[in-house]
């Protein structure tokens, strides 16, 4: 079984820097690195779900807006509900991230916890909504 201390799913070019320094942390310690990106997601899943991949802990960074990487915290996520010791740990669990993720309602939880928040103009999606707009009014 091939085992890994920490991976980090990742597919947004920026966060090449982010996880080189993750992967030289965790090098540095002695432990083991894993990147999982568009290339090689199926190819994790199933080494998880199969028993010969080993995860400690994840971190998912792209799961909110890119679908080729959701099925892998989904069942990571399913496997911790079912109690599966073997599960990796996400430092970021996907129900959470993906609510934390729509900032148009944390914006409007922050609000209704007291939180002095700047004022916002939330709009919907471009892409089911491509004729909003926004006027001098609005702001």
């Amino acid at each position: 079984m091939e085992s890994f201390d920490l991976a980090v799913a990742w597919t947004w070019a920026p966060d090449e820097e982010f996880v080189r320094l993750l992967e030289e942390a965790v090098a540095a310690r002695d432990a083991r690195f894993l990147r999982i990106g568009t290339d090689n997601v199926r190819q994790t899943l199933r080494g998880l779900q199969e028993g010969t991949l080993q995860i400690s802990r994840i971190l998912d960074r792209p799961s909110d807006e890119n679908e080729a990487i959701v099925p892998h915290p989904r069942w990571v996520q399913e496997r911790i509900r079912s109690g599966d010791p073997a599960a990796p740990r996400p430092w970021n669990p996907h129900d959470v991230m993906v609510r934390a993720a729509d900032k148009a309602t944390m914006h409007l939880e922050f609000l209704s916890a007291g939180l002095v928040v700047p004022h916002t103009v939330i709009l919907p999606p471009a892409a089911t909504h491509p004729q909003a707009t926004v006027t001098p009014a609005d702001i």
